[in-house]
């Protein structure tokens, strides 16, 4: 997750990111704030009302990816902007509620400059509540209204990345792209959403997550040949766990730090490879959908092995004893 809006704030010209990025979006000529899909949403006009979050390196979105919102359109015809990244000129990204003609939601994907689009084989219903989605996974978009598959198309490319902001409801680019009616419950994640994944952002209000998950527990660290194979038991998170931080130093007591991390991974093994010979110690930080982290594992320890051949020693006949023909070997693998 690399933005939340839950624009529960009722009032007021700014709305707070929920993801733990702290990309806070400012509203610019005025949607109002009205009752929203769950608690308060934004009222756009259709003629200047937008919201900007400025750039940041999480929502240069490129080849995996989703956006999703609660929306409730006004009219169904021209391009009315949900969510659009741009760039001096133009775009990176963009998700509208419309295309021009009255055509369903339609992705954009600016790739090197040329441009490409999906679109969605149902059109929005004016005047109640939808959640929109769109899920890109790096060669298909993917289109879900209300939860429910809703198209899909080839997507040539990733998208480039830009210094420019990302608007909502509208943008400072083409003025006559501005979203006419109701949003609320903006997300985006940086990956493409499983359709149950899709569901439960759907049924799941947007809030200001400040619960951890719980530690790591049972880490198991397993030494082998330029090697330790890690293993420990999930955690557990009221908005789910979505990463965990990979820890490792040669000191056998350390604190976690930028510093220590080797590797962000979503499974519960991990195996260090190339490592030299040593000892080495290791500690795991779970994370959920807000970027909360938990506590450290205990801390667990383990021998990378150099890479050597088998010795072999002969050993030599007791004194005394006449062998003859068969030279006894031990091996030592």
């Amino acid at each position: 997750l690399v933005l939340a809006l839950g624009l529960n704030e009722g009032s007021g010209s700014s709305a707070v990111d929920a993801s733990g990025n702290g990309l806070d979006a400012s509203l610019v000529n005025g949607p109002s704030w009205v009752p929203g899909r769950y608690g308060a949403g934004l009222d756009f006009d259709g003629v200047n009302d937008h919201l900007v979050v400025a750039d940041a390196d999480p929502i240069d979105l490129t080849d995996t990816f989703t956006i999703a919102a609660w929306v409730q359109p006004d009219r169904t015809t021209g391009w009315q902007t949900v969510a659009m990244k741009s760039t001096v000129n133009g775009l990176a990204y963009g998700l509208y509620g419309s295309g021009f003609f009255g055509d369903g939601p339609t992705l954009f994907v600016n790739s090197g400059g040329a441009d490409y689009d999906a679109e969605a084989n149902t059109v929005l219903t004016t005047g109640t509540w939808q959640h929109l989605a769109v899920t890109v996974d790096g060669t298909t978009a993917r289109f879900y209204i209300n939860g429910n598959p809703a198209g899909s198309a080839p997507i040539g490319g990733a998208a480039v990345t830009s210094s420019q902001p990302l608007y909502i409801g509208g943008n400072a680019v083409w003025d006559y792209e501005n979203y006419q009616g109701l949003i609320d419950e903006i997300q985006i994640y940086d990956r493409a959403l499983t359709p149950t994944e899709i569901t439960t952002v759907k049924d799941t209000p947007v809030a200001v997550d400040e619960t951890p998950p719980t530690v790591p527990g049972s880490l198991v660290a397993t030494g082998g040949v330029e090697r330790v194979d890690l293993s420990w038991d999930a955690s557990t998170d009221d908005s789910g766990v979505d990463r965990y931080e990979v820890h490792r130093s040669t000191e056998p007591d350390f604190a976690p730090s930028a510093s220590t991390l080797i590797d962000t991974v979503t499974d519960t093994t991990f195996g260090d490879e190339g490592l030299a010979t040593g000892s080495y110690t290791y500690r795991v930080i779970a994370r959920d959908l807000s970027g909360n982290g938990s506590d450290p594992s205990e801390p667990a320890t383990a021998e990378s092995l150099a890479d050597q051949p088998p010795t072999i020693s002969i050993v030599a006949p007791v004194d005394g004893v006449e062998v003859s023909g068969v030279v006894a070997l031990e091996v030592d693998a």
